[in-house]
């Protein structure tokens, strides 16, 4: 028997979700536009479609139909949970046109930097927290203000932290 529809729960960068009954021929760039759409993002083309299971991740071709067997989707009858994320990212922010898009992907790069899923060394990281700084906080004030702002605004890994000789923290 044709299954008829499945729930899909999209997961946006923001961490929330809103679910989708998906019958068989939706196609994944369908689904995508819905979640472009809920983002109000003009410039969908940076962004795809992510299934994660044990140890994988797999991202959805959008040429397909989201229920396609292709798209290696967890089996069963439950809920599907599918991740609205970037998949492709600009050299330099500047190529990007709409504010929402630059204000995702700072906030998509700032939560993976933090959980380690974008790897880079430590003077790369301390030049984008004091981006980051600069811009949410102003002008430099003082050591003590500075680590204060640090610790708030959470945009250095603790690891990165415990490897280097900052003894305030």
């Amino acid at each position: 028997m044709p299954e008829t529809s499945r729930d899909v729960v999209v997961v946006l960068l923001d961490e929330t979700t809103f679910t989708v009954p998906v019958k068989p021929t939706l196609l994944a760039s369908e689904l995508l536009d819905m979640a472009a759409s809920h983002c109000k993002i003009k410039e969908k083309e940076y962004f795809g479609l992510r299934t994660e299971g044990d140890g994988y991740k797999n991202w959805l071709e959008l040429d397909k139909p989201v229920l396609d067997p292709s798209q290696d989707l967890p089996k069963g009858s439950g809920q599907i949970k599918i991740f609205f994320t970037f998949k492709y990212f600009v050299d330099e922010v500047r190529y990007l046109q709409d504010y929402m898009t630059v204000e995702l992907l700072y906030q998509f790069s700032r939560q993976a930097i933090m959980k380690g899923e974008i790897v880079t060394d430590d003077a790369c990281i301390f030049e984008l927290a004091a981006c980051v700084m600069q811009v949410q906080c102003g002008e430099y004030k003082n050591d003590e203000a500075a680590l204060r702002q640090l610790k708030q605004l959470k945009v250095i890994p603790a690891s990165v932290f415990s490897e280097t000789s900052v003894h305030h923290w």
